[in-house]
């Protein structure tokens, strides 16, 4: 029977979806160059169906995938860390219990992460948002499994964004059996429709619409700690009865929706792969016809005069018996095509889609041919290469990276793994993540670079304009400097720390002077103080030390 709730569920689920359809059409022409295992985007495929049947030319599927691995291996560099965990308020930081808190805590991050299936999830949502320019990607908390994270394929889902721009909706549609329903919701609660299909042996594999919404929640108690009345409100609804299975909530949003461009007035990215769509094409139908080209040189059709009689045998070592020359031969040459020209076509096509892939950046010693690149070299190529994605990257950390790393750093807490964030935070301080990985430094050196420089160019100038060094900060720079360059916080004193320091030398060097001062007093009444001359210099100096 359907509800009030249920029957909103299916209507937004169904203006999102109509709202959602010129991105769908785009979705799967990419999908059908790019990604062709990416189902049920506009029409459902069976299980076990060919999926490259019309792809004669794969640079855009390897490719894509290449860029994904190599973004992948840039962000998170297996066996190292690539992000740490600290105090927004640096002040909070500087505090030694707070830096060993924090310092537990990545580690523990990285440990549960690497233990999880976030690596592999993480690689399949850099292929969608790379190629869509959209994924989205679940986390939870099981017993069984402790963090667990799920991508869910581009067709399946619709979003929608708050006033800041931010993405705080997300609507799935999935398909499950009356079996599963039943496994997961009791059957209680899955509906009419679904009950009667699992009371029958038959019918118990029919697959039914379960759609879950996931947005802010408008009305809650606030101080309640039950499922209804968190932050976020989580709905499951059948489609075919507009019936509500369950309602819950969670404490925050359980999906990143990283976007790759997104255009004004725009909510859904547009990733790479739409802009290689147009130059796969070509090259897909110039490799057709290519190998088309190729089969007529090497197998040629064949001009055969009705005088012949019988079928042209074309095995090897063949004897066909003509009643004059001439009566079987090729087809003129010129229907055979230019291979010469048409393989320089395809390998300029190929370069094209490999620079819109950056092939240059991610894979830098597979493209070094005869002379040697020194290892300072490849570094800065591939620098400048990364330095051209930070727009979308900087998205990719912010809306995907920051979220899933930040709710981890929340269930873990929630489950026991790691105890209580110190009492500074819980009063109102924030963390933030701060990223190492060789990808978040290289996107950092050019504004280092620019520091560097600017030093540079200060102490050059002041001979000619004294005092101009006064202009810049020397401490914020140094910190600057440090953090740019991937060192850790936690190895970088505070104003406070330094200031302290300074203290302590001023005193240090103040206690020396007055050491020597005293040492060359003492020195020079040891030479005086056998009769001095009346009215001399060192009796006065013997009459000051003795008083």
């Amino acid at each position: 029977m359907s509800d009030n709730l249920g029957k909103e569920i299916v209507q937004l689920r169904d203006r999102e979806k109509a709202n959602q359809a010129n991105f769908r059409s785009l979705w799967q022409d990419i999908s059908d160059m790019g990604v062709p295992f990416t189902f049920q985007i506009t029409g459902s495929q069976v299980a076990g169906a060919v999926l490259m049947r019309n792809i004669y030319d794969v640079t855009m599927m390897e490719e894509g995938e290449n860029m994904a691995s190599g973004l992948s291996n840039f962000i998170m560099p297996p066996g190292q860390k690539y992000f740490i965990v600290q105090a927004e308020d640096r002040r909070i930081q500087a505090l030694q219990h707070v830096r060993r808190y924090f310092g537990m805590a990545t580690e523990a991050l990285h440990e549960e992460l690497a233990n999880s299936n976030f690596l592999q999830q993480t690689d399949m949502s850099l292929l969608m948002w790379l190629q869509f320019g959209m994924a989205a990607q679940y986390s939870e908390w099981t017993v069984k499994t402790g963090l667990n994270f799920r991508d869910y394929g581009i067709g399946m889902w619709q979003c929608m964004e708050n006033a800041q721009g931010i993405i705080d909706t997300i609507i799935l549609t999935i398909e499950k059996t009356a079996r599963q329903c039943v496994q997961e919701f009791k059957i209680e609660n899955v509906g009419e429709s679904i009950q009667k299909a699992y009371e029958k042996e038959e019918t118990r594999n029919d697959k039914f619409n379960i759609i879950q919404v996931i947005r802010p929640r408008e009305d809650r108690e606030y101080g309640m700690l039950n499922a209804k009345n968190m932050p976020y409100q989580s709905v499951y609804v059948a489609e075919a009865d507009e019936h509500t299975i369950e309602e819950g909530g969670y404490p925050e949003f359980p999906f990143a929706v990283p976007r790759y461009r997104v255009i004004f007035g725009e909510v859904y990215g547009r990733g790479q792969g739409a802009i290689a769509l147009r130059a796969a094409r070509t090259l897909n139908r110039a490799t057709k016809n290519y190998d088309e080209a190729t089969e007529r040189w090497v197998k040629p059709p064949l001009e055969v005069l009705e005088s012949f009689d019988g079928d042209v045998d074309i095995s090897p070592d063949a004897i066909n018996h003509v009643v004059e020359l001439g009566t079987i031969k090729g087809i003129d040459f010129s229907a055979r095509g230019q291979m010469p020209l048409g393989k320089d076509w395809i390998e300029y096509r190929t370069q094209r889609l490999q620079q819109i892939y950056f092939k240059n950046t991610f894979e830098q010693l597979s493209q070094l041919t005869g002379d040697r690149r020194t290892t300072v070299e490849i570094y800065e190529r591939i620098r400048e290469g990364l330095r051209k994605l930070s727009k979308p990257i900087g998205r990719l950390f912010t809306e995907f990276f920051d979220v899933q790393i930040s709710r981890s750093f929340l269930l873990l807490i929630r489950n026991g793994v790691l105890p209580p964030p110190p009492p500074e935070l819980s009063q109102g301080g924030r963390f933030k993540i701060e990223y190492i990985g060789p990808l978040a430094l290289a996107l950092r050196d050019q504004q280092t670079r620019a520091l560097e420089r600017y030093i540079v160019s200060l102490g050059e100038m002041e001979p000619i304009y004294p005092g101009v060094k006064d202009n810049l900060d020397y401490d914020k720079a140094a910190f600057a400097l440090g953090e740019n360059l991937g060192v850790k916080t936690e190895l970088l004193r505070s104003k406070y720390q330094i200031a302290q320091i300074r203290a302590d030398r001023q005193k240090l060097a103040e206690a020396q002077m007055q050491a020597q001062m005293l040492e060359q007093g003492s020195k020079a009444y040891r030479n005086v103080k056998d009769k001095p001359e009346e009215g001399s210099p060192a009796e006065q100096v013997q009459k000051a030390l003795v008083g």
